[in-house]
């Protein structure tokens, strides 16, 4: 149940609970593998989630993350009763040449900025 001080929370900063746990849980889990109590540990400690940390909002958020690609492998004597992050798919892999290519049109756009500020200020 979403209280009044919650929604208002929400109100102020106009983002979705889900997607902001599963940002928070994402940023978690990158960090290191975590079991459910302290996950919802962690949610209580936060403004936005204190109020809605619980068994159902983690596993509402976790498939909401294996929604979207990540691969989370559940709690086990393997992992230590833990939440384990395998793989997720927000990873960008660039080579070298893609980053020579981004910093060329970094520049341009630098270049085509002060160009337009200098014939502005005439």
């Amino acid at each position: 149940m979403i209280t009044n001080s919650l929604k208002s929370k929400t109100n102020i900063y106009k983002i979705s609970l889900t997607a902001y746990r599963a940002v928070k849980l994402l940023e978690l889990l990158i960090e290191k593998p975590c079991s459910g109590d302290d996950i919802i540990e962690y949610f209580k400690q936060d403004n936005i989630t204190e109020n809605c940390a619980n068994k159902d909002t983690l596993r509402i958020t976790l498939n909401s993350l294996k929604a979207v690609g990540c691969q989370i492998k559940r709690p086990s004597v393997k992992t230590n009763y833990c939440y384990v992050l395998e793989n997720y798919p927000f990873k960008i892999c660039l080579s070298k040449e893609n980053l020579t290519i981004l910093d060329k049109i970094r520049n341009n756009i630098l270049n085509m900025r002060d160009m337009l500020t200098c014939s502005f200020s005439i």
